[in-house]
């Protein structure tokens, strides 16, 4: 999920559980209910077919999640935080 949002392109995944820290709602993709069938997926599809803006729009906010929060520099600052705040306890 990391990796399409590095390019731009949103996620499509199902809510099982830890995927949805990565995926998150209209940001950068959509995490369907785990009994959402393929007609689900297929209607979110074509709704963004159709809106060229809307897809745009996720597309943009897609990069902006890896540029914020879905990259190793970001990750690695944070356990950088989480390790001091720990070594001054």
């Amino acid at each position: 999920y990391a990796e399409a949002s590095s390019r731009g392109v949103p996620s499509l995944t199902r809510l099982t559980g830890g995927v949805e820290d990565a995926v998150r709602d209209g940001i950068n993709g959509r995490v369907f209910p785990f009994a959402a069938d393929a007609d689900a997926y297929a209607a979110y599809i074509a709704g963004l077919w159709a809106d060229q803006q809307a897809y745009e729009a996720l597309a943009r906010s897609s990069f902006a999640e890896y540029r914020t929060r879905l990259n190793w520099l970001v990750v690695g600052q944070q356990l950088r935080a989480v390790l001091e705040d720990a070594a001054g306890a």
